[in-house]
C-alpha cells in the first residue's frame, strides 16, 4: 500500500472459518488423543512408568534445598484398562515392578518385586477406593519401633506423628489377596535387637451368600528373632452357607523370648504351642464375617512362669482348653463388640519352685476351670472373671514350692510359714475379678477355696510350740481372710518357768476347734482362735504361761505344783505378731477341772481332790467349785485380776468355807482323840493387792463343836469363834493382826509382828483362858540356831490341866513296874533322836495353879533350853514356902542350886505329905556335861525339921539317953536338927552314899540306890543312939573307921535294911547289933 492510500478490510467469510477450524482442532485433537490411548489401553498395558515417576516425586516429601529426603524408585509402571471387552464399568488394573523406597544414605527402607492392583473405576469417580484383587509378591519391608513403641517404616528419618488422610477403603468388594514370599524386618530401637517375619505367605478368595462376605484360602507366616523361631498356619473355608471357619495352628514358641516386643510376655519362660478354631458369620446382609464363636488349645512344655517380685512356678507340662463366643459390636463392622471366654479345662504338672531346673522332683497336678465376660473389645468396659483351681493332693512342707509367691500372698505367707508339716488333699481355689471399665481398674471381688490337711503341725501362734499331729480343712474366705477348722491334734508346751512345779515338755490333747485368720492382704494379721483343751491342769496353766499371751506370765497363780484332769473350752482373739500388747488380746476360756491338786493354797495346806469351774479372759480368772483343803470338805472360790489399772483393788482374790469334822481333822493331820466332837466352819479370804501385799482373813466358828484341850474345854452348841487376819509381802507371812477368839470362859486378842529379817512375835494382851488372866508374847527367830522366847505376865496361870494324870488309851501298854515314876528326858538325863530347838522362858505370874485347888504365888523364873537340856534357870516363887532355884553353866557343867525355906510346908501344899514340919533345905550340885547322860552329883541338906509319926523303935532310941529324953519333942513329933544326903543320880537311878540325919539324941546314917524307873529301893543304914556322944569315937584319928565304919556313925548302932517297891517298901531292923561295936557290926549284916 502506497502513502495516502486507505487499507482494505478482510472479507468476513475468511475469518469465520479461520476460526471455526481452530476451534476444531482444538476438540478433535485431544479427543482423538483419548479415543487413541482408551483404544491403546484396551488392547494392551500401557507404560506410565516416566508420569508415575514424576507424580511419585512431586508426592514424596522434600529434604532441604529441595532436594528429597526420601526417594522411591520405579522399576517400571503399567495400566489397563479394557472397555472395549468389558465396558466403560471395567476395573483399571495397576502393575509395578521392582519398586525401592531407599533411604537418604541409598539404603533400601523397602522393596516390592511385582505388584498387582485392580480398581473399580466407577466407585473411583465418586471418591471410593475399590479393589477387586491385591497381588504382592517378592516384598521386603524394614520397620522400626521407636521408644514411645509407635511402629513405621525405617526410612532413617526422624520419626513422625500424624499423615494424610487415608483413601476410603472398602475391604468388602475384595475378590482376592495374593501375598507371596514376603518378608517383613523390625528394628526394635529400645532393645538394639531385630526381628524379622519371613515366608509370609497367603491366597485369599472373597465368599459371598446373600451379600455376607468373608475370606477363605490359607496363610502362613514364620517368625524368627533373638531365640525365637515360629510358626503360623491357617486355613479358613465356607462352613455350610451361614459363615466361615478358620483352622491355625502355631510351632512351639517361649513367649518369654518375645518380651521385648510384649513386655507382658516376660513372665511365662516355658514352651507354649496353640491349636484353634474361629468362626466367622455375618449378622445382617452387606456385612462382613466377623468372629462369633472359637476354640484354642494351649499345649505348654516344661519351663516356668513368674507370678511377681518373687512368685514362681515351675511346670512340667500344661494343657488348657479354651472356647470364646463374640458379641457383635453395636455400631457393627468386622470387630466384635464383646466376648465370653470359658476356660474349659486345664491340666498342669507342677515341680517345685525352689528346686533348680532339671533336678529330678515329684509333681503335683493342677486342674482348672474359669470364665471371662468382656463387655467391650473395642474400649474400656465391664469386665468380669471367676477361675476355680484345684490340687488333690499335696505335701505342706512343700506347698510354697508350688504356690506362687504373688498369688493371694497374705494367705500364702501365713499357711506357708505356720503349717510346716502334714498331708493336703483337695486344695481349691475360687477367684472372681472384675472391672467396671477396663482392664486398668480390674481388682479381686471374690475368692473362696480351701484345703484338708491330716497330719499336720499347727504353729497358731509363734514362738510357742504347734499343734501336732492335727487333722484340719482351711477355707479362704475372700482375699483378706482365712478360716481352719481342725481337731484330734497334740499341743504341747515348756513346763519349766511357768509357776507349775514341773519341768519338761507338756502335752494337751486338741479337740474340735476354729481358727480365722483376717487382714491377709495387711502388714498385720489377726487371729480368732477357738479350741477345746483336754489334760493336766500343769500343762494348761503353763500354756497360757507362754510369755507370748501375757497372762499368766505376767500375773503368775499363787498356787504350787497344780494337777488335775482339766476339759478347757478357749477362745483367743490377738495380732499374729511378734510384738502384741495385753490391750491388743481379748481372750475367754473355760475349764472343769477334776481330781484338782493346788499345793500351798493356805500356809502350807494343799488342795486335793477338787471339782472346779474356772473361767478367764485377759481381764482377770475366776475359779469355783468344791475340794479338799488340808483334807477337810471346803467349797471355794477364786479371783485373779490382770488389768492393771489403777481403779483395780485385788489383784487375786479367793474365799474358802471349810466342814471340820473329826474325820477330816484327822485326814489334815490332825490328832484330835477325843477332845473334838461335831463340826466347826473355817471361811478364808484372802486379797492380793497390785503392791503385792495381801491378806487372809480366818474365821471359826466353834457353835457345833464340843472342845476339849488341856487348858480350856466347851460344849455343843455354846457359842465360840476364832478370827485372825494375816498379812502378806509377796506371799511372806510379815504379821498377824486381829487375833481374836471368843466363847465360855475364852477371850483372846492378840497380834502377831514379823521382822524383815524374818523373825516372828506373837503378842496377846489380856487374854482369858478358863481362870488364867494376862497377856503373853511368843517370839521366833529365823534363825535355827536362835531360841524360840516365851514370855508370859500372869496375875492367875492355870497349869492343872496340863499337869494332871491324862487316862491311859485302851490301846496303851502298861507300865513296866507297879510304883515306878516316869521322869521326862531332860531330868533322866537320857536324851534320844536329834536335838531340838532351843527355847527361853520369862514368866511372871502372881497365882499359879498346878492342881484344881493348889496353886503357887508370887512366881518368877527364866529357862533356858538348848534343845536337849535345859542350861540355865533362875527362879523363884512366894509361897506356899518361899523358894529359888539356879542353874548355871561352869566349865565343869551345870552348877545347880535351890533352896527351900519350908520344906514340911511345901511338901503338905504340894499334897506329898503332912509328916514335915519347918525344915529350911539346900540341894547343890552339879551336871556331868561331859558324859552323854549328864549325871548329876550333890548334895541335900535340910536343917531343923520336925517329923510327925516315926516309929516307937525310933522315939525309944532317942530316949535312950537322959538328953534325948529331955530334948524329945511331945509325942508324936520327932525332931531332927540336920539332914545330910549326899547323892548322885544316873539314867534314872538315885544313889545316897553316906547320907546323916541326926538331932543330938539320935541320928541315922543310910546308903544305897533308889531306881525310879523300875520303882525299887535298896537302902541301908545304922540307928545311932546318944548321937552327940556316940559318934566322938568315930572322930577319932587313926581309929575313927574301926570305931564307926560308917561315915557320921557311932560307935554303938543298930542296922537296917530298906528295900522294896516304893511305893510299899519293907523296913528290916537288926536290934542284935547295937550290941557289937564299931566295926564288928558288919559281922551280923
Amino acid at each position: 500500500m502506497t502513502q495516502g492510500q486507505e487499507p482494505r478490510p478482510p472479507a468476513p467469510r475468511r475469518w469465520r472459518r479461520i476460526l471455526l477450524a481452530a476451534v476444531a482442532a482444538c476438540v478433535a485433537v485431544p479427543a482423538l488423543l483419548v479415543l487413541g490411548l482408551a483404544a491403546w489401553l484396551s488392547w494392551r498395558p500401557v507404560d506410565v512408568t516416566p508420569l508415575a515417576r514424576l507424580a511419585v516425586a512431586r508426592m514424596l516429601p522434600h529434604g532441604t534445598r529441595g532436594r528429597p529426603a526420601i526417594r522411591l524408585e520405579l522399576g517400571q509402571m503399567s495400566i489397563g484398562w479394557d472397555w472395549l471387552h468389558r465396558g466403560l464399568a471395567a476395573p483399571l488394573e495397576l502393575a509395578a515392578g521392582d519398586l525401592r523406597l531407599r533411604r537418604p544414605d541409598g539404603s533400601v527402607a523397602a522393596g516390592v518385586g511385582t505388584l498387582r492392583l485392580v480398581v473399580a473405576g466407577g466407585p473411583l469417580l465418586h471418591g471410593r477406593l475399590v479393589t477387586p484383587e491385591l497381588m504382592v509378591s517378592g516384598a521386603r519391608v524394614a520397620l522400626r519401633r521407636d521408644r514411645d513403641g509407635t511402629i513405621g517404616l525405617d526410612t532413617g528419618l526422624p520419626p513422625t506423628h500424624g499423615g494424610g488422610a487415608a483413601l476410603p477403603f472398602d475391604p468388602r468388594m475384595l475378590e482376592r489377596v495374593a501375598v507371596r514370599d514376603v518378608a517383613v524386618t523390625l528394628h526394635d530401637v529400645p532393645t538394639g535387637q531385630a526381628w524379622q517375619a519371613d515366608g509370609i505367605n497367603a491366597d485369599l478368595h472373597a465368599v459371598r451368600h446373600a451379600a455376607r462376605f468373608g475370606l477363605v484360602g490359607q496363610a502362613g507366616v514364620t517368625l524368627a528373632g533373638p531365640g525365637v523361631r515360629a510358626s503360623l498356619r491357617a486355613d479358613g473355608q465356607a462352613d455350610g452357607t451361614t459363615g466361615l471357619v478358620w483352622h491355625f495352628a502355631t510351632t512351639p514358641v517361649t513367649p518369654s523370648a518375645l518380651a521385648p516386643l510384649v513386655p507382658g510376655l516376660a513372665h511365662a519362660d516355658l514352651p507354649v504351642w496353640l491349636d484353634g478354631t474361629i468362626r466367622l458369620a455375618a449378622d445382617r446382609d452387606g456385612l462382613m464375617a466377623r468372629p462369633v464363636s472359637a476354640a484354642l488349645r494351649v499345649q505348654a512344655g516344661a519351663g516356668r512362669i513368674v507370678t511377681g517380685a518373687k512368685g514362681l512356678v515351675r511346670v512340667a507340662a500344661a494343657q488348657a482348653d479354651l472356647a470364646a463366643a463374640f458379641t457383635p459390636a453395636a455400631a457393627g463392622g468386622a470387630l466384635p463388640g464383646g466376648a465370653r471366654i470359658r476356660l474349659d479345662s486345664l491340666a498342669a504338672s507342677l515341680l517345685p519352685s525352689d528346686r533348680p531346673a532339671g533336678t529330678p522332683a515329684d509333681t503335683v497336678t493342677l486342674g482348672a476351670h474359669g470364665v471371662l465376660d468382656i463387655a467391650r473389645l473395642d474400649g474400656p468396659g465391664p469386665i468380669d472373671a471367676s477361675v476355680d483351681a484345684a490340687i488333690p493332693n499335696l505335701d505342706f512342707a512343700t506347698l510354697a514350692s508350688y504356690w506362687p509367691a504373688g498369688a493371694m500372698k497374705g494367705a500364702r505367707a501365713w499357711v506357708t510359714r505356720n503349717i510346716t508339716r502334714g498331708a493336703a488333699h483337695d486344695l481349691h481355689v475360687a477367684i472372681g475379678l472384675g472391672s467396671p471399665a477396663g482392664w486398668g481398674a480390674i481388682t479381686m471381688r471374690s475368692m473362696t477355696g480351701g484345703v484338708s490337711g491330716s497330719d499336720l503341725d499347727l504353729h497358731w501362734l509363734r514362738p510357742i510350740p504347734p499343734i501336732q499331729g492335727v487333722n484340719a480343712v482351711l477355707t479362704f474366705e475372700g482375699p483378706d481372710a482365712l478360716s481352719i477348722a481342725f481337731s484330734d491334734g497334740t499341743q504341747s508346751m515348756e513346763r519349766a518357768d511357768r509357776h507349775v512345779g514341773a519341768t519338761g515338755i507338756g502335752h494337751l490333747a486338741v479337740g474340735d476347734g476354729h481358727m480365722r485368720i483376717t487382714g491377709l492382704l495387711g502388714k498385720d494379721q489377726v487371729g480368732d482362735i477357738t479350741t477345746t483343751l483336754r489334760g493336766n491342769l500343769r500343762d494348761v496353766l503353763a500354756l497360757l504361761g507362754e510369755p507370748r499371751l501375757h497372762l499368766l506370765s505376767r500375773h503368775p497363780v499363787a498356787f504350787e505344783r497344780p494337777s488335775g484332769n482339766a476339759r478347757v473350752l478357749l477362745h483367743l482373739v490377738l495380732p499374729l505378731d511378734d510384738k502384741v500388747s495385753v490391750a491388743q488380746i481379748h481372750l475367754n476360756g473355760h475349764a472343769d477341772l477334776d481330781h484338782l491338786h493346788l499345793g500351798n493354797v493356805v500356809q502350807g495346806r494343799a488342795l486335793d481332790d477338787g471339782r472346779v469351774a474356772l473361767d478367764a479372759t485377759t481381764e482377770g480368772l475366776t475359779m469355783h467349785g468344791t475340794a479338799l483343803l488340808g483334807g477337810m470338805q471346803s467349797v471355794l472360790t477364786y479371783a485373779m485380776d490382770f488389768r492393771g489399772t489403777p481403779d483395780v483393788r485385788t489383784t487375786e482374790t479367793a474365799q474358802v468355807r471349810v466342814h471340820v469334822t473329826p474325820e477330816s481333822a484327822v485326814r489334815a493331820g490332825f490328832d484330835v482323840g477325843q477332845r473334838f466332837r461335831g463340826s466347826a466352819e473355817l471361811d478364808v479370804d484372802y486379797d492380793r493387792f497390785p503392791d503385792g501385799t495381801g491378806q487372809v482373813g480366818l474365821k471359826l466358828d466353834l457353835a457345833d463343836a464340843a472342845l476339849t484341850i488341856p487348858v480350856w474345854s466347851k460344849q455343843q452348841g455354846q457359842a465360840a469363834a476364832a478370827s485372825a487376819r494375816l498379812g502378806l509381802d509377796d506371799g511372806r507371812l510379815v504379821s498377824v493382826e486381829a487375833i481374836h477368839a471368843t466363847g465360855p470362859d475364852l477371850l483372846i486378842d492378840g497380834r502377831a509382828t514379823m521382822g524383815r529379817d524374818g523373825g516372828r512375835t506373837l503378842i496377846m494382851r489380856g487374854f482369858r483362858v478358863g481362870r488364867s488372866r494376862g497377856d503373853a508374847t511368843v517370839g521366833v527367830s529365823p534363825r535355827p540356831a536362835d531360841p524360840l522366847h516365851v514370855a508370859v505376865h500372869a496375875s492367875v496361870l492355870d497349869l492343872s490341866p496340863l499337869l494332871a494324870p491324862t487316862p491311859a488309851p485302851v490301846s496303851a501298854p502298861k507300865a513296866a513296874r507297879k510304883g515306878a515314876y516316869h521322869l521326862p528326858e531332860a531330868a533322866s538325863g537320857r536324851v534320844h533322836g536329834p536335838p531340838g530347838r532351843s527355847w527361853l522362858i520369862d514368866a511372871d505370874v502372881h497365882t499359879l495353879f498346878y492342881a484344881r485347888d493348889s496353886a503357887l504365888t508370887g512366881v518368877h523364873a527364866h529357862l533356858e533350853d538348848n534343845g536337849v537340856r535345859l542350861t540355865r534357870m533362875r527362879f523363884s516363887m512366894a509361897g506356899p514356902s518361899p523358894a529359888s532355884a539356879t542353874l548355871t553353866p561352869e566349865r565343869d557343867g551345870r552348877h545347880l542350886w535351890a533352896s527351900v525355906q519350908d520344906l514340911g510346908l511345901m511338901l503338905r501344899t504340894l499334897g506329898v505329905t503332912t509328916k514335915f514340919q519347918g525344915g529350911r533345905t539346900v540341894m547343890q550340885g552339879v551336871f556331868d556335861d561331859a558324859q552323854p547322860s549328864a549325871p548329876f552329883a550333890g548334895v541335900l541338906t535340910i536343917d531343923p525339921i520336925m517329923v510327925s509319926e516315926v516309929p516307937q523303935a525310933v522315939r525309944l532310941a532317942n530316949n535312950a539317953s537322959l538328953y534325948g529324953w529331955v530334948q524329945s519333942a511331945p509325942a508324936p513329933g520327932f525332931a531332927i536338927q540336920h539332914v545330910s544326903l549326899p547323892f548322885t543320880f544316873r539314867d534314872g537311878v538315885l544313889a545316897v552314899h553316906d547320907g546323916v540325919a541326926s538331932n543330938a539324941s539320935l541320928g541315922v546314917t543310910v546308903q544305897g540306890p533308889v531306881d525310879l524307873d523300875r520303882g525299887k529301893l535298896d537302902l541301908k543304914g545304922t540307928i545311932v543312939p546318944a548321937f552327940a556322944v556316940n559318934t566322938i569315937p568315930g572322930h577319932m584319928p587313926g581309929v575313927g573307921r574301926l570305931m564307926s565304919p560308917e561315915k557320921g556313925g557311932g560307935l554303938l548302932a543298930a542296922t537296917f535294911v530298906v528295900s522294896g517297891a516304893l511305893d510299899s517298901p519293907a523296913l528290916r531292923v537288926n536290934p542284935f547289933s547295937l550290941f557289937l561295936p564299931g566295926v564288928m557290926r558288919r559281922l551280923v549284916e
